[in-house]
């Protein structure tokens, strides 16, 4: 049975997916910066079924990853070679590599395999790094925001509007003038940052559902809020004219 396409996601995260994101394919790709090209190298080193391994071979030469070329005319042969697109996917071969050291078998058996330095040898520790400043990039000093190929959805779902604690005032979406007063921001933000602390620490959600039921809160307060500045805007409201 196909596996169902991420093609339709505003996300590189999900086009990525829909190329390497089979079984097998990654495992592959880690051979092959292993050094392994032929066939039946792949066939053996992996056990997969050779069925199996001509799609996902195929897939990736069609994906621009690999590069057929054959070694022997007669009888006819091919290998396969990375190109410098397979080339780049080396960083996500060592990341899953580093998690599966830290959270997998290898956390209780030890490390199967080591990353060393070519020239000397040397135990290599890869960390991810900004290539302008340098500096370490960790979950916690890094954040999304939309780009220049984010659709409307995306740019909804990365807007700081909707994380009050990165947002200075709360602008419930609809109309212009839908903008809480600073003091009643200040509440709601209160308000909020409890709803959030009882969810997060509460201990009943898992991560997955953590985030949904947090932008859930969040509206429902906004929804609060709005009400509660209704006798607000009509006593800021002009007086009608005379003969209105």
């Amino acid at each position: 049975m196909r596996r169902t396409s991420y093609e339709q996601m505003n996300c590189s995260i999900a086009s990525a997916l829909d190329v390497v994101g089979e079984p097998w394919t990654l495992l592959i790709v880690r051979d092959a910066f292993y050094g392994v090209r032929r066939f039946d190298d792949f066939q053996e080193n992996l056990g997969i079924a050779r069925n199996v391994l001509t799609a996902r071979l195929k897939k990736l030469v069609e994906a621009g990853i690999f590069r057929k070329t054959a070694y022997r005319q007669r009888p006819l042969r091919h290998e396969y070679r990375l190109t410098d697109k397979g080339a780049a996917l080396f960083t996500v071969i060592v990341g899953l590599k580093q998690w599966g050291d830290r959270f997998g078998v290898a956390s209780r058996n030890g490390k199967p395999m080591e990353l060393v330095d070519r020239a000397d040898s040397s135990p290599l520790d890869p960390v991810l790094i900004d290539a302008l400043s340098g500096r370490r990039l960790e979950l916690t000093n890094v954040r999304a925001v939309a780009g220049p190929g984010a659709d409307q959805a995306t740019r909804e779902r990365l807007s700081p509007a909707l994380r009050p604690e990165q947002a200075p005032l709360l602008v419930i979406q609809g109309r212009n003038d839908n903008v809480v007063p600073p003091s009643m921001n200040e509440a709601f933000a209160a308000r909020f940052n409890r709803v959030k602390l009882w969810l997060v620490a509460g201990g009943h959600t898992t991560e997955r559902v953590r985030p949904f039921l947090i932008t859930r809160a969040m509206h429902w307060l906004a929804r609060i809020a709005a009400r509660k500045m209704a006798p607000h805007r009509e006593a800021e409201a002009p007086p009608p004219k005379a003969g209105e």
